[in-house]
């Protein structure tokens, strides 16, 4: 069963079978080709979810999201259950993106008031896009480079300060 899931003007077209992959490929450049449209190469591609295909590696990216299949183990299964599960996570563009935006925003502001009304509605609307996928570590890996960010950007801000007065003052 051919599967196609689209948003807007990005799709994706899922089957076991390549060689179907191949065929549905051809057929929707066809389709595209009256409507003056056609498939970008560079972001046309064949990926295999589990397996390493080609030169890629398992697993695509979609809406900035990862979508995977992980091996599960034998005895952390079901006798039904399939040896995979597929798991969706944030991208690692995604994640590189939103800590260059918050990274910028240090760089550009001087005073706290600027940098809390500016980093806190970026951070939430993230955290909200994010939050139906498996992101805990990378909830987690982001707040430590945040704190990171801001305790460097405290450093820079009262550098004849030591410290444990910034600390205290955060």
């Amino acid at each position: 069963m051919l599967s196609v899931i689209r948003y807007a003007d990005d799709f994706v077209v899922m089957h076991p079978n390549l060689n179907i992959l191949i065929e549905a490929r051809k057929r929707i450049e066809e389709w595209l080709l009256p409507m003056g449209l056609k498939l970008h190469p560079a972001k046309t591609s064949y990926k295999h979810t589990y397996l390493k295909h080609e030169t890629y590696p398992p697993g695509f990216n979609f809406l900035a999201f990862n979508i995977r299949q992980y091996p599960v183990g034998r005895f952390h299964r079901t006798k039904s259950a399939l040896p995979f599960k597929t798991l969706a996570k944030a991208s690692a563009d995604s994640i590189k993106r939103h800590l260059l935006q918050i990274k910028g925003i240090l760089n550009k502001s001087n005073k706290v008031e600027a940098v809390v009304s500016k980093l806190n509605p970026i951070i939430r609307s993230w955290a909200y896009y994010n939050r139906t996928v498996i992101s805990s570590r990378i909830f987690s890996k982001i707040e430590k480079q945040v704190m990171i960010n801001l305790i460097q950007w405290c450093k820079k801000k009262h550098r004849t300060r030591t410290g444990r007065w910034i600390y205290e003052k955060i």
